[in-house]
């Protein structure tokens, strides 16, 4: 599924699927207290635009987090690393966090392509001033038995680099747990919905910015805001992010 719009930042890496990449000149300074966050990825980032969110969010609290992606469809971090796209963005300029993701990686082959791209991408990210952290995703609708693998995978990548961990799929079981009618997929069973674009972004926000996704004016988003969501569900989503990231790495 191509993404519905851009981050109209540093790179617009992918405009639909398969199409070639670009690159635009560097993002303007940040005010005090401002990120630049870089997120490298596959279809799960870009689809419904995750990093605007993430920059969206960031502006209801008056927090200035300026994302850019180099996402492409089916992509694994040693593609990523094979192509070159990300590490000419990765020196395009000063990065805050470099937010990573591939597939579930819940089987071992995956889980080793997971451990081999984090470990051969964060020096350089380190080398950008940045942050690695890790963007845990979820297993397709079909398989929620891996949904403990998935964790484990994403988490011990985040430890073996010593970089930050982000829950999005365990956030995605909190909400869950809370009203299991939710839809967080898209109709393929594979990419996020909207709404579980959303809350994947929460989870972020409150990682990126320190500050809790509660304190978030729900209004922002609900009924004919960018999502179209009730007020009532977005107090839910938050509830979940905050709880997911409470959890932390506990296993």
């Amino acid at each position: 599924m191509p993404p519905t719009r851009f981050v109209t930042l540093v790179l617009a890496l992918v405009a639909t699927l398969g199409c070639q990449s670009s690159t635009q000149p560097p993002i303007a300074p940040l005010p005090a207290g401002g990120r630049h966050v870089l997120f490298i990825g596959n279809s799960l980032t870009y689809t419904y635009d995750l990093p605007g969110i993430v920059q969206q969010l960031g502006a209801l609290s008056k927090d200035t987090i300026r994302a850019a992606y180099v996402a492409k469809p089916n992509y694994a971090l040693l593609d990523h690393l094979g192509d070159g796209d990300a590490k000419r963005a990765l020196k395009l300029q000063h990065w805050d966090v470099v937010v990573m993701q591939q597939g579930s990686s819940a089987l071992a082959e995956g889980r080793a392509w997971l451990y081999a791209g984090v470990d051969s991408l964060a020096p350089l990210i380190r080398a950008a001033g940045a942050k690695p952290a890790l963007f845990e995703v979820w297993p397709t609708i079909d398989r929620a038995v891996d949904v403990a693998a998935v964790r484990e995978s994403y988490r011990t990548a985040a430890q073996r680099i010593g970089g930050d961990f982000y829950p999005a799929g365990t956030a995605w079981q909190e909400a869950w747990k809370r009203d299991s009618t939710l839809l967080l997929y898209s109709s393929d069973g594979l990419h996020p919905s909207p709404t579980g674009s959303f809350l994947a972004a929460l989870v972020m926000y409150e990682q990126i910015t320190g500050k809790d996704a509660r304190l978030l004016p729900a209004l922002a988003y609900a009924g004919g805001g960018p999502l179209g969501l009730e007020a009532s569900t977005i107090r839910l989503l938050q509830e979940a992010a905050h709880a997911a990231n409470l959890r932390g790495t506990t296993p």
